[in-house]
Parts: C-alpha cells; sequence; structure tokens
C-alpha cells in the first residue's frame, strides 16, 4: 500500500517556546499552547488558561522530560533527497552562534519551509486539564513518537496540584520543543514550581518569545498506528505486578548486555495462577521472580514483551517508583506499562512489533475493527465523560446501558481521538478530549483508491 501524497497539513501557530524561568519566589513552566488547525481553516488559539502549582517539582520535572523524550527529540534532522541535505549544510554553516532559541527555531522552519515542507517530526505533545470523580482538577500530558509505535501519558493527580482559580478544563497542544526539555534540568526543591498555560509573553523570558507555525504531514502509517495503539487498550489483558526493583534489574541486565543478532529479543513472563510472577530476559535466560504479588488470571500462560529497551525511558523515573503494572495482550501485541510514582502516573505503551510485521498488524485490525458513523449513543456517551471520568462498567450503571454494548463504542471514539484512556493500576477510566481531530486517521480512505474502495465495502458489510 502506498503513502497517499494528499494529505492534509495541520498547523500549530505558537506564541513561543515553551521553557522554564526562575526568580527568588518560585519556578515557573511556561507553556505555550495552540489548537491545531487545517492549512485552509481559520486559525485558534490554545483554550488553556490559568495556573497550577506543583508540589513535588523533581517527581514532575523527570517525568515531564520522560515524556517529551517518547517524542524521539534526541534524533536529528535528516535530509532524504541529495539537494536537501546540502542545503541543510549551507544552512547549519551559515547559523550564528549567538542566535536567541526562539530565532533558532524560526530560522530552522523557515528552512523546512523552503527545502522540505513535507519533513515529519511527529505533531506536538498535548496537555488536558480534566476532573476526576471527585471534581478536582488533573493534567494529562500526552506523546506519541513519529512512528506512532510508542505512547506516553503523565497524569498529574489532583492531590499533587494547587489550581487557580481561573483555571478552565480543554486539550491543547503545546510547543514541547528541545527548549523545554533542557530548560527543565533548572527546576529545583527550593522553591514551589507554577505551570501557566498561555503565558503573557512579558512575562516570559525574551529569548522564548517570537511566533512559530509548526506545520505538519502525518503519513497514514502512522495516523493508523497511533488510532490502533490507544484503543488496544480497551482489549482484555493480563495484569501484572512488580516492584520498582523488578524494573531496576530488567534495565540494568539490558544496559549490561548486548541483544545477540539472531536471537530472541523478547522479556518472557510465567503466568501461573496464585503463583509469584517470573520473567526471562533473553537469550540470555537471565531469570528473575518477582516479589510483588502473585498473578490473579483464570490460566497459565507464557507472554512475550518485544520493544524491550523502549523501557530505558523510564530509568529517570526509577528513584520515585511506587509500583508498578503491566497490562499485557498477548505475544508481540500492545503492553502498556503503568508507573506509579505517587502525585504522579506514567503510562508507556509499546506496540509491541514493528511496522514491517504486517501479519501482527492485521491480528490487531480483526481484534479492533474500526467503524466510522457517529450514532445518537455515541453522542451521549461523550457528553456523560465530558466533564467527569468514569470506568467502563460505572459508565454502564450510569447511563442503563449494557457494557457490551457500550464497550465498541468507546473503542470507535478513542480511535477517533475524542476520548482519553486513564490508566489505573487495575483498570482504565475514560474522559472526553479532543487530540488532534484536524487529522482523523478515518478520512485517509477519501486520499487512497484502495483504501476507500475497502472501506465502502466495510459500511456496506460486504
Amino acid at each position: 500500500m502506498t503513502e497517499s501524497t494528499s494529505q492534509p497539513r495541520l498547523v500549530h501557530c505558537f506564541q513561543g517556546l515553551s521553557a522554564c524561568s526562575q526568580n527568588d519566589q518560585k519556578q515557573q513552566v511556561h507553556l505555550f499552547t495552540a489548537e491545531g488547525h487545517l492549512e485552509e481553516t481559520p486559525v485558534k488559539a490554545g483554550t488553556l488558561k490559568g495556573q497550577v502549582e506543583i508540589k513535588q517539582p523533581l517527581v514532575f520535572r523527570e517525568a515531564l522530560r520522560t515524556l517529551l523524550a517518547v517524542g524521539d527529540m534526541g534524533n536529528k534532522y535528516q535530509a532524504t533527497e541529495k539537494e536537501t541535505f546540502e542545503a541543510y549544510g549551507v544552512w547549519r554553516k551559515a547559523l550564528n552562534a549567538d542566535l536567541k532559541p526562539i530565532e533558532l527555531k524560526q530560522s530552522f522552519a523557515k528552512f523546512l519551509a523552503e527545502h522540505d515542507p513535507k519533513a515529519w517530526f511527529g505533531l506536538p505533545p498535548s496537555v488536558s486539564v480534566l476532573q476526576n470523580d471527585q471534581g478536582k482538577s488533573e493534567i494529562v500530558f500526552e506523546q506519541l513518537d513519529p512512528s506512532g509505535r510508542v505512547y506516553g501519558a503523565l497524569r498529574l493527580k489532583a492531590d499533587a496540584l494547587i489550581p487557580s482559580k481561573d483555571l478552565n478544563l480543554g486539550t491543547n497542544a503545546f510547543s514541547g520543543f528541545t527548549a523545554l526539555y533542557d530548560s527543565l534540568t533548572q527546576i529545583n526543591q527550593a522553591s514551589p514550581v507554577v505551570l501557566d498555560f498561555n503565558p503573557a509573553v512579558d512575562t516570559v523570558p525574551s529569548e522564548y518569545v517570537g511566533e512559530i507555525n509548526e506545520y505538519a504531514t502525518a503519513p497514514e502509517s502512522w495516523l493508523r498506528a497511533y488510532g490502533q495503539l490507544l484503543t488496544a487498550s480497551t482489549l482484555k489483558n493480563r495484569s501484572v505486578s512488580l516492584s520498582r526493583m523488578d524494573l531496576y534489574n530488567i534495565l540494568r541486565h539490558l544496559r549490561l548486555n548486548t541483544d545477540v543478532d539472531g536471537e530472541s529479543k523478547s522479556i518472557r513472563f510465567e503466568l501461573i495462577p496464585g503463583k509469584a510472577v517470573a520473567l526471562t530476559l533473553e537469550p540470555w535466560q537471565f531469570y528473575l521472580t518477582s516479589e510483588a504479588s502473585v498473578y490473579r488470571g483464570s490460566r497459565a500462560e507464557l507472554i512475550g514483551v518485544w520493544d524491550r529497551r523502549d523501557l530505558f525511558s523510564l530509568q529517570a523515573l526509577l528513584p520515585y517508583i511506587e509500583n508498578v503494572t503491566l497490562n499485557l495482550l498477548g505475544e508481540a501485541q500492545p503492553a502498556f506499562w503503568t508507573i506509579d510514582c505517587g502525585t504522579c502516573v506514567f503510562t508507556l505503551g509499546i506496540m509491541g512489533f514493528r511496522p514491517s510485521n504486517w501479519s501482527r498488524g492485521i491480528l490487531l485490525d480483526i481484534e479492533i475493527p474500526r467503524a466510522f458513523a457517529i450514532s445518537d449513543l455515541d453522542t451521549v456517551v461523550l457528553s456523560a465523560i465530558s466533564k467527569q471520568s468514569f470506568s467502563l462498567k460505572d459508565l454502564s450503571s450510569h447511563l442503563a446501558v449494557e457494557t457490551s454494548t457500550l464497550a465498541p463504542i468507546v473503542r470507535k471514539l478513542i480511535q477517533l481521538g475524542k476520548i482519553h484512556v486513564l490508566f489505573e493500576q487495575n483498570e482504565q477510566k475514560y474522559v472526553a478530549r479532543s487530540l488532534w481531530h484536524c487529522l482523523d486517521w478515518t478520512k485517509e480512505g477519501s486520499n487512497n483508491q484502495r483504501l476507500a474502495k475497502a472501506y465502502e465495502l466495510v459500511q456496506q458489510k460486504a
């Protein structure tokens, strides 16, 4: 299947680079937010406003840096065409070493617009201000890597926040570039940390202030992957509890041993009801038994988890971890690592197979059929969870609708980017939000004749 060449371009218009600043009284994290829009539609400003004081600065610092790293910001720009590569070299040589961060970003944006307008770096991370079931505000950051196969979510619990009175609910993208990632290292425990949404430009250091237009043409493979990865969290899974030391031992062994070509690269979990969870790192046969808890499943299974080196992104959180929950879907299928750090919860979702493994992709598509039509019940569900999160069971009771009827609706709305999944230890909760809605992956059928025909057959139930 070839990639469509007519994908719409999404634009985010930021008023500056998100970054940190400090004074004697407080530390501030300035988040410049924006609402994405297609090139031909009017610009909309970010809707989030207000401030939040964060009680545990160091945990927040490491967790947000971990989330931003999911966006693969360590990878440098790589030109695919010879002419573009040469132009990039000329641009770099001509750079002034004294450029401010905002001037450097604007200069690079100008280079891309002229030489490589379809360069793909993924979409900016998003931040949502939500309300929990006690009516208190929580903050959720989300990020997907440019391949669509790794997902990061950081939820700051209500008990860890002191919100201002003017803080409003909503979801926006924010400029999570290198300036924010690097400046987060300034945060310490000497004074409170305040998260400022849509700050006034005169309150932010001048080197970060200036208009930036971020253009993105998302590949269809990315649109398809992120919808299926997030929706996979709703499928029946095996819940495994691990301790901080278990995760440390896994990462330590991976760090001290290189992978062996042609050999298995999995973490194989041995799940036996009523017994402690055991795991083996292949191919070294490093065997580890977890003392965190016993497995509560109904049958014995041996399940391999792949893409294990993606777990290195969690290293910085090790000192703060209280418990780890792993939700497994199956062999070489999506896995979700939920890291509870007390004041916040970090979720790392990993696809479990590479895009080239089309057979695994088909298995996931069979498990998660894709639907497009919006029904009246869909609207009712979105209205019910517009301000408060619900588990599927609680939502069923609230609406007096069977869970078997609600489950496919919830999956469809997650695929459409209209529902956010809040990962708890043993169950998921759902709340409405709009994530990258302008790049609805269901529209890809209109840009690809083969897909358009396939979607038409599905709609006709042929």
